[in-house]
């Protein structure tokens, strides 16, 4: 079963803070109990705790070392008192001592007067009553005994760890004048226990935990949603201008003032976006600048000559209405023959230049009226049919298509010398819409005449459709057919997924 982590980015990045901020919090009351556990057990700080702890007893032996002589079986009891309490695992500062061992640790504790005499010991075994405590402690340890006969109260120079690994600690002990009644010598040897040490590790983590656990998850929280809930909210405003830039709105910006990695994509984005802005107005320009030029060598290759034509017809009428009316009749008959093909020209240039509804209608209506107006502007007969075509076309199929018929016909007004033409759209299996243009006009041979840029710009449109195919047969006497091909929008689509798979 997978955990149901979030989907968003803020909720993400909240659950993140917060499951981190519980593994924080845990892994410190985890070294923290490693710290402590290290510090009672194996660090030089452990003698300075038991010689504090010594300092705090000595008052309990002070009536007992100033009777006279000292109270030498009081004295053993209270030793022998002193170590039961702290090898009891119960101990809680029994008898003063903040710690408490077992019986694996060695503990040793005896009393000396002022003279450095041993007064009770227990074990008693470890050091006699009467002997001389001097004798009884190696030289590395004297110091500190000299050190607590002297009064020092100072736990750094009253305490050490012993060459065995014990924790030593002489301290003085002194009547109301400060005077010094005699000493309290503790010596505890505890061996390294891993079980026993893991113990004392893990003792009361688990209520610490629970303890803190839900404080750092509602810290985590709630620091997890307001640094997600700034960072998702730049990530909106880059969004929002990704969207603006995709309705085409450039001129939109993202305002990222903060000089990190997002501010860094924002600036990036934005270079970008004014790039674009810069491109297409560039195109833009060259895309008019080229439509300019197409036109002029419309007008200069058929308005301008039809009517250069149509000028030299006209003088040659005015020279001849005197001496040949019948001529000059003929010759304005042919002047407005010409009139006519340029103003059918200045026709087709400026729908050409309209393309209000060629995006918004569909396609066999703008193919019907298309040919309907052909047929009247250039008295020819035509005909149109639409069988088992789609109801819509995408509009960059439907406008290519559009601009070859247009195209294909005005060619035949111009140079066939059709009679008859027909312009058919249908439905091919498995998902193939074609467009058939027929007349029977003279025809040529397709290889023996340059291909001109009617002829180019159709080809090129075709090819430039998904899985377009132009195909022109013309034989003379035959009349001309040109097919055009191409698949439909669900063929164009399944064609570029599984391209892209």
């Amino acid at each position: 079963m997978r955990f149901p982590w979030p989907k968003t980015i803020k909720w993400r990045l909240t659950a993140s803070y917060t499951l981190a901020s519980i593994a924080a919090s845990v892994v410190i009351l985890f070294l923290g109990a490693v710290v402590a556990a290290s510090l009672v057990v194996s660090t030089p700080a452990w003698p300075l705790f038991v010689a504090a702890d010594a300092l705090t007893l000595t008052p309990q032996l002070r009536p007992l070392l100033e009777q006279s002589p000292p109270a030498n079986p009081q004295i053993s009891t209270w030793l022998h008192q002193l170590r039961a309490g702290i090898e009891d695992p119960q101990h809680q500062r029994l008898n003063g001592f903040s710690f408490s061992f077992d019986a694996t640790a060695r503990v040793l504790l005896l009393v000396a007067d002022a003279q450095g005499k041993v007064l009770a010991s227990t074990p008693e075994d470890a050091v006699r009553a009467g002997e001389s405590l001097q004798a009884f402690l190696p030289a590395e340890e004297q110091p500190l005994l000299r050190a607590a006969l002297q009064g020092v109260t100072d736990q750094t120079q009253l305490s050490q760890r012993s060459a065995d690994g014990a924790a030593l600690a002489i301290v003085p002990i002194r009547n109301k004048e400060s005077s010094v009644l005699g000493v309290l010598l503790a010596r505890i040897h505890r061996p390294f226990i891993a079980s026993e040490f893991v113990q004392n590790v893990f003792r009361g983590l688990p209520v610490r935990i629970i303890l803190v656990a839900p404080c750092a998850a509602l810290f985590g929280f709630l620091f997890g949603i307001l640094v997600a809930r700034r960072f998702t909210r730049r990530l909106e405003l880059l969004s929002h201008a990704a969207s603006e830039w995709g309705r085409g709105n450039l001129a939109v910006h993202t305002e990222e003032p903060t000089p990190d990695e997002l501010g860094q994509l924002a600036k990036q984005l934005n270079k970008m976006a004014a790039d674009v802005q810069e491109l297409l107005l560039l195109r833009q320009d060259m895309a008019a600048l080229d439509e300019r030029h197409r036109l002029a060598r419309e007008l200069h290759d058929s308005v301008k000559q039809q009517i250069f034509a149509a000028n030299m017809q006209i003088s040659a009428a005015r020279a001849s209405m005197d001496t040949d009316p019948r001529n000059a009749a003929l010759r304005l008959d042919e002047a407005q023959k010409l009139v006519g093909y340029a103003q059918r020209e200045l026709t087709d240039a400026l729908r050409e230049l309209r393309p209000a509804a060629e995006h918004d209608s569909a396609l066999t209506p703008r193919l019907r009226d298309l040919v309907s107006n052909w047929a009247f502007q250039n008295n020819l007969a035509a005909t149109f049919t639409a069988e088992d075509h789609p109801s819509s076309v995408s509009p960059p199929i439907a406008h290519a298509l559009f601009r070859i018929a247009q195209e294909a016909l005005a060619n035949i007004a111009r140079h066939s010398g059709a009679t008859r033409t027909s312009v058919q759209l249908s439905l091919e299996p498995p998902e193939t819409l074609k467009l058939t243009i027929k007349d029977d006009g003279i025809g040529f041979t397709v290889s023996k005449i340059s291909a001109g840029m009617g002829l180019n710009n159709m080809r090129e449109r075709a090819e430039s459709l998904p899985a377009g195919r132009f195909v022109l047969v013309s034989k003379p006497g035959k009349g001309t057919q040109i097919e055009v091909s191409c698949a439909t929008i669900s063929a164009a689509a399944g064609k570029d997924e599984r391209h892209v798979r």
